[in-house]
């Protein structure tokens, strides 16, 4: 969820990274739990699938975070993590303004 403040917020199943959450905090979340903020920008946009989940800032910058090896989405990440990871910026993408899995 993204907050009106351009937080974002995760919660849930987040044994792949997908939450976002850093290593050493128990991959499945209860209830909301508000992240640290993606290079000072907000949020715009959240995109989530089974093991990914993905953001755009309000200048069109992609993040991603979880495991996608099956198709390659955003390649630096396309491997499988034993912990919960930060979310990554995927370089080469700029201006975005939609996203879809």
């Amino acid at each position: 969820v993204i907050s009106q403040f351009g937080d974002l917020l995760t919660w849930g199943n987040g044994r792949n990274g997908q939450l976002g959450v850093f290593s050493g905090i128990d991959s499945d979340i209860p209830s909301p739990m508000q992240l640290p903020s993606f290079c000072d920008n907000k949020l715009v946009r959240v995109v989530c699938g089974s093991e990914i989940t993905a953001v755009v800032t309000d200048h069109g910058e992609v993040f991603m975070c979880g495991r996608e090896s099956s198709t390659g989405m955003g390649a630096s990440l396309a491997r499988n993590y034993a912990n919960p990871t930060q979310p990554k910026e995927v370089e080469g993408l700029t201006g975005v303004t939609q996203l879809a899995f």
